[in-house]
C-alpha cells in the first residue's frame, strides 16, 4: 500500500483496503478515519466507504448499550 500511496495519494482501492485491514484487526477508530478520508478527499459518493461507516456507527451504538447493561 505504501508504494501505491507514493504514486497516488487518492487511490480509492488502496484507501479502501487500508480501512478494511483496520476493520479486520478490530481497530475501529483507525478504520473510521480511513473511510472518512475517502469520503472527504477521494470520492464523496463512494458506496463502500458509506456502508463501512454505517456499519461502524451501527455496531458502536449496540456496543455502547451492552456496556451500559
Amino acid at each position: 500500500l505504501t508504494e501505491v500511496f507514493n504514486l497516488d495519494q487518492k487511490h480509492l482501492t488502496a484507501w479502501s483496503m487500508f480501512g478494511q485491514m483496520h476493520l479486520e484487526k478490530e481497530e475501529w477508530g483507525a478504520a473510521q478515519k480511513k473511510f472518512e478520508r475517502i469520503l472527504e478527499n477521494v470520492d464523496k459518493k463512494d458506496t463502500f466507504s458509506m456502508v463501512a461507516l454505517g456499519n461502524l456507527y451501527y455496531n458502536a451504538k449496540f456496543e455502547k448499550k451492552e456496556k451500559e447493561e
